[in-house]
């Protein structure tokens, strides 16, 4: 999982990388699943269920 800092009008947000296509997502999203002790964030519900479906692909 990748993570940025964003500087947007004078506060931080922290950004993730989607797994499934790769698009930044911001990390307050309530699109994320838990994966062993690892959180994943998501741009999507499509994105998420791919993940859901099979995380042993997305989260090496």
């Amino acid at each position: 999982m990748n993570r940025d800092n964003i500087f947007i009008a004078s506060q931080f947000i922290t950004m993730a990388t989607d797994v499934i296509c790769g698009m930044k997502v911001k990390e307050s999203t309530d699109l994320k699943s838990e994966f062993q002790g690892k959180t994943f964030y998501f741009c999507s519900s499509h994105c998420k269920a791919d993940f859901d479906k099979n995380p042993f692909k997305y989260s090496r």
